[in-house]
């Protein structure tokens, strides 16, 4: 059950969050371009969500795959 989860997440959600992480990592880029002090907690949020989507989906590529090859561990960590 829980596997069908994870594989449903890694096929259909994957779109969605590298959409977020690219919104994320723009909104980041200006937050410190402009010098935008307040907005300064709700960038604090987004760079949580970030590390939070970016580590799940490392997570369920691991859980579902079970690759856990030195050449994917490079590819991740590169």
């Amino acid at each position: 059950m829980v596997s069908k989860f994870f594989i449903y997440v890694q096929v259909h959600a994957y779109h969605l969050f590298s959409a977020l992480i690219s919104l994320i990592q723009v909104l980041f880029l200006m937050y410190h371009y402009f010098n935008a002090k307040e907005i300064y907690n709700a960038i604090r949020v987004f760079i949580a969500a970030y590390v939070w989507m970016t580590g799940f989906g490392n997570f369920s590529y691991y859980y579902v795959r079970k690759d856990f090859s030195l050449a994917r561990f490079a590819q991740v960590h590169s």
